[in-house]
């Protein structure tokens, strides 16, 4: 497969988990900040352009201290403190004269937790272990940055809590089989209704099902769901922020690890910067409307990030107003608008993805996640008509195998998806010449689900509006 891979696909510049992004020295007559952090800080999935350091350097006029601004971005989709300390970014923290750092931004969080979930503990053992690698991490910063006097400015991340369902729930282990099965009767009752709009049935079917297994993330996403709708606000965000605290599968940073990084802001010399009230601003709701999944943003909220960040910095600095920056009408330095195509395919592959991660008995989470991935591919079908040529070409030849691959994920066609899983990670967006290698792809399917695949078989086209 390697061997196949590296011979279909354009090189990429970086692989994902692989190579460490390392900064640049900076010229004399400039200054820098440096930006590390996951694939929020890293641009994704709307790529590098709309990225939040560029976001920075706009608002702040690419001038700082009355010198040039560079922003180098040195963030990696996937990463996380528990991974262990970021040695690059104590490189140039120690060496000023070559990198000339006037601050560092940093964004983590949303992987703490998913980085840990091959070592299967509970979501209390996860939750001490990350602790212990925040405290330690960002304390190193923290010490770094009082000798060196370069500031650093942590995020407190956000993410989609109110719009999103738990993706890994899980019984706890003193819930026995008679109690699990009355729980799910329970969550589908619960389900029916909020679908329907009664709400006074749904709370009592999700009150039997709390009985019966009180700390499943599942009845604790519908109670939000129905006390966000009686206007309940308060107690609803309690009720979301408690699902995510419960799911296994955790990719969202939950409640208490920001307030874990804002308690070490108070202490230390990290400067907080909240990512959560910048898009609160914007969102009343944390939900699908501000987010493409999980904890991606939409476009805008690269834009109301980036600009939280670039206040601190420029409030720090005693820097000029910073200018605010707009989807709408984006200054030239931001001239490449977000790629819808990268957006739907790789959020498509994503769910494909995690479809195919989640064991039989996380039925709901799987068909979520399945139902999800069949809407962005719907929706770049539907796109495929507003998009230039090269793009328009590059849908035909990829809808189809997403289509395809859904279909296999359906039928459990694991190993489908992990080929997927291949592509999706190391093929080089940026360059819109090279199209998905259709043919590699098709072989690699077909390997899989023998002669007989659903290759050989009509695939059905949505019709298009």
């Amino acid at each position: 497969l390697a061997g196949a891979l590296e011979r279909a696909l354009p090189k990429p510049a970086v692989l994902r988990g692989v190579v460490q992004r390392l900064p640049q020295p900076v010229a004399a007559d400039s200054v820098a900040i440096f930006a590390w952090g996951e694939s929020t800080m890293h641009g994704d999935v709307w790529g590098p352009v709309l990225s939040i350091p560029r976001v920075v350097a706009w608002s702040l006029g690419n001038r700082l201290q009355g010198k040039t601004l560079q922003v180098q971005n040195l963030a990696e989709p996937g990463t996380s403190l528990s991974r262990g300390f970021p040695a690059a970014l104590e490189m140039l923290m120690s060496d000023k004269a070559r990198y000339r750092p006037a601050a560092l931004m940093i964004y983590v969080g949303h992987n703490e937790y998913y980085n840990l979930k091959d070592q299967r503990l509970s979501p209390e053992a996860a939750q001490r272990r990350v602790e212990q690698a925040v405290k330690e991490h960002l304390g190193t910063l923290a010490t770094l940055s009082a000798t060196t006097k370069i500031p650093v400015f942590v995020a407190l991340p956000v993410a989609n809590i109110e719009g999103h369902p738990p993706m890994g729930p899980r019984h706890s282990k003193d819930v026995d089989k008679p109690s699990q099965q009355g729980y799910e009767k329970a969550i589908d009752r619960a389900k029916q209704y909020v679908q329907q709009g009664q709400w006074q049935p749904a709370m009592a079917a999700l009150d039997q099902a709390k009985s019966l297994s009180p700390s499943h993330a599942w009845q604790w996403y519908l109670r939000g769901q129905v006390l966000r709708a009686r206007g309940a606000k308060q107690a609803a965000v309690q009720a979301f922020r408690r699902s995510v605290e419960l799911d296994y599968n955790r990719q969202r940073a939950t409640q208490g690890h920001r307030e874990l990084i804002a308690s070490l802001c108070r202490k230390t010399a990290l400067i907080c910067v909240d990512a959560q009230a910048a898009m609160r601003r914007h969102c009343p709701w944390l939900d699908d409307s501000c987010f493409i999944d999980l904890h991606h943003p939409v476009a805008a909220g690269h834009f109301w990030i980036g600009q939280a960040f670039a206040e601190a910095i420029a409030a720090h600095f005693k820097h000029p107003a910073t200018k605010r920056v707009e989807l709408k009408s984006p200054p030239p330095s931001l001239e490449s608008r977000p790629s819808t195509l990268e957006r739907l395919v790789q959020t498509a592959g994503w769910y494909l993805v995690l479809a195919t991660e989640l064991k039989q008995g996380y039925r709901r989470a799987r068909r979520e996640a399945l139902q999800r991935a069949e809407a962005n591919v719907l929706e770049l079908r539907r796109a495929q008509s507003k998009l230039d040529s090269i793009s328009a070409d590059r849908v035909a030849a990829v809808a189809p195998l997403l289509e395809l691959l859904c279909s296999a994920v359906a039928n459990d066609s694991a190993a489908t998806a992990r080929r997927w899983q291949v592509v999706h990670d190391n093929y080089d967006w940026s360059d819109g010449r090279h199209p998905i290698p259709e043919v590699w792809m098709r072989r690699e399917i077909e390997a899989v689900l023998g002669p007989d695949s659903l290759l050989h078989r009509p695939t059905p086209r949505r019709a298009s509006p």
